[in-house]
């Protein structure tokens, strides 16, 4: 038994301890050496007391470890170790010897040495961080006090032709450049930082959208780890997780990631699973992601000395105060903590599954096949990133070509004038008509998935109340049906996802209704009514100034909007635009409805650049008639809209 408490009780401690000061530069040596002897006394002391079971003795060992006990003591309430189970080690099993080892490791971590220690550790991060960033504000003082102005002045001041054309452009020129370093320092910041910046991007109810536009470049290129034995490291923990002496994973190309992310990356491999149909074991293509190393860990420093950062920002700059950024950070703890996580995106997986179990042949989510909190094996979708079908628009619309896909007979028509009235062999015509067909394929399959992702976001949204919170271009593959020759969407990472809760759904439907019906003003007034901000009393204030002038210009916006016709609607910068004048006017806005409107004007983005003529709001229609109070309110606002054009012929 004292060999398996001596085993236990200082490998986990030292092992978890001698990782993190890998990276320490200075007291080293002190730290693992204490928390070797810390350890070995402990376990000895604790190990006799229990084989024992005397309370003289118990006594006698507290007063001879006391000073351990300044060190080793939880000091604190809120850091009380766990209670020892009644008749736990009454046998000195392997079992129990490791249920004491894990008793120990618990105790040390609520101990006033490892409450130090970890002190130390932030104080190394912060040390990081302030070196990463220092330069960034030099050149931010760089970038506004002086450039900024000299330009202005040089501009102003000298006559030029297009003085203002030139000065816009030198000013969006310098602000792309201050953008790129501020990215680049949030990249080399971390993980905490990456993920810090992507939130952001989805928050145009505290940023401005152009700075939200620059944040969501980091949804890509994160940076890449390597880690030794990926293939043992992942079968490890399926025999551990499963009780099954066998290796899951027969092959990974643990040398080429597929992808990397902030939190983790993905590797293609192979697995052994039992098919129920056909009774047999099969071989599947499996795409593996794993959590980098110590992201954990780096995240919760990261998140402590955010919260440090807007503690002290709020205390020294109050006219912040409307951002409510100590709020803020703990609602992105809140997400950080189910993201790192990947049983949760495994669990989502599965309920996006049966969300869109009848749209099987046209949109697709990989299975998962197991997942632990570090590790997720999902089904390999194969596809082409949706990227490649916005180049290919974007190079229809730089060539400036009026109708993308002429008719074989017209170009014949012209190469014959071009040629004067020269036959034109039958050779030319055939791959004409070969190039034009395929052309033709391929706007209709980009119109054709535009209509898939509108549906997508969509069902979510407004049916489904599951939203898959990070709908990027990163995230959607499209690959062809074989069968059909359709194209079908592949939507990838659902580990961010927004869920409204029944009274913030409420909430949407009845601003939605107000919106459709053309009552700006009203829905101004739900929106500071119904803010939880306001009603929970947070120490936000909002002016009557600044709420009369918001109502006022919401009912110009829902008036503007309406008149219009239908097709020429954006949805999404409807929304962002009511964001932006909740910004202008310290409006608080949920920051679930904010989401909602980011992942709107993405998606709408997307749908309008692989068809330009698409119709976002006319796509919304059959959702919109599913539910009662959204399909009330449109009959109104239409029967309204009759009414005034009959008004207007008697007249």
């Amino acid at each position: 038994m004292w060999k398996h408490l001596l085993r236990r009780g200082v490998q986990q401690p030292l092992k978890t301890t001698a990782e993190a000061a890998k990276s320490s530069g200075y007291g080293r040596k002190f730290l693992i050496g204490s928390v070797v002897v810390g350890s070995a006394l402990t376990v000895g002391a604790v190990a006799k007391a229990y084989e024992k079971e005397t309370e003289e003795e118990l006594g006698v060992i507290r007063r001879k470890s006391r000073w351990l006990n300044l060190l080793f003591g939880p000091k604190s309430e809120e850091a009380q170790p766990p209670a020892v189970p009644e008749h736990a080690f009454d046998t000195p099993t392997l079992i129990n010897s490791d249920k004491y080892g894990q008793l120990l490791y618990d105790r040390f971590t609520h101990s006033l040495f490892h409450r130090i220690y970890y002190l130390i550790h932030i104080g190394q991060r912060l040390n990081e961080i302030i070196t990463i960033f220092s330069p960034l504000v030099f050149y931010s003082m760089w970038h506004y006090l002086i450039l900024k102005p000299f330009y202005r002045f040089l501009y102003t001041r000298i006559k030029f032709e297009n003085g203002a054309e030139m000065l816009d452009k030198a000013e969006k020129d310098l602000d792309e450049a201050f953008f790129m370093r501020v990215v680049q320092s949030l990249k080399d910041g971390g993980t905490c930082f990456i993920k810090f910046s992507q939130w952001l991007s989805t928050r145009a109810d505290l940023l401005d959208p152009h700075i939200c536009k620059h944040f969501a470049a980091l949804h890509s290129n994160a940076p890449k780890h390597h880690v030794k034995n990926v293939k043992q490291l992942v079968n490890d923990q399926y025999r551990k997780r499963e009780g099954k002496d066998e290796d899951i994973i027969t092959w990974i190309d643990s040398n080429h990631p597929l992808a990397s992310g902030a939190i983790g990356q993905v590797y293609r491999g192979k697995m052994k699973r039992f098919n129920d149909h056909t009774k047999k074991e099969e071989i599947k293509d499996v795409a593996i992601k794993v959590r980098h190393p110590y992201v954990e860990t780096q995240i919760l420093q990261d998140l402590k000395i955010l919260e440090l950062f807007c503690v002290l920002t709020s205390r020294f700059l109050p006219s912040l105060g409307w951002l409510q950024l100590q709020e803020n950070v703990k609602e992105f703890t809140k997400c950080m903590k189910l993201q790192t996580n990947f049983r949760f995106e495994g669990e989502n997986l599965k309920a996006f599954q049966k969300n869109f179990q009848d749209f099987k042949s046209t949109i697709i989510f990989p299975t998962p096949y197991f997942y632990t909190p570090s590790i997720l094996i999902e089904s390999f979708e194969p596809g082409i990133s949706i990227q490649h079908y916005l180049d290919q628009a974007r190079i229809d619309r730089e060539i400036s070509i009026p109708n993308p896909v002429p008719k074989p007979e017209q170009i014949l028509d012209e190469l014959v004038h071009e040629k004067g009235n020269k036959p034109v062999s039958r050779e030319v015509e055939g791959e004409i008509d070969e190039k034009e067909q395929q052309r033709l394929q391929q706007t209709n399959q980009r119109h054709r998935v535009a209509e898939l992702g509108t549906d997508l976001f969509l069902k979510m949204m407004l049916h489904d109340n599951l939203l898959h919170a990070d709908l990027h271009p990163g995230n959607l593959m499209v690959r062809i049906n074989k069968e059909t020759n359709e194209p079908m969407l592949v939507v990838l990472d659902a580990g961010m996802v927004t869920q409204l809760s029944s009274e913030d759904r409420q909430n949407f439907i009845d601003l939605f209704s107000a919106i459709i019906r053309g009552e700006g003003y009203y829905a101004a007034q739900l929106m500071i009514e119904r803010s939880r901000k306001l009603r929970e009393n947070t120490g936000y204030s909002l002016t009557p100034e600044n709420a009369e002038k918001f109502k006022k210009e919401m009912a110009e916006l829902i008036t503007f909007v309406l008149d219009k016709p239908i097709e020429e609607i954006q949805v999404g910068k409807v929304m962002e635009t009511v964001l932006t004048l909740g910004r202008q006017y310290r409006v608080p806005i949920e920051s679930t409805f904010s989401t909602l409107v980011i992942s709107t004007v993405v998606v709408e983005g997307i749908a309008r650049q692989l068809n330009p003529r698409f119709q976002f709001a006319v796509s919304a229609r059959p959702f919109l008639a599913r539910d009662k109070t959204l399909r009330m309110a449109y009959i109104q606002s239409r029967l309204g809209k009759i009414k005034e054009a009959a008004e207007k012929i008697i007249k």
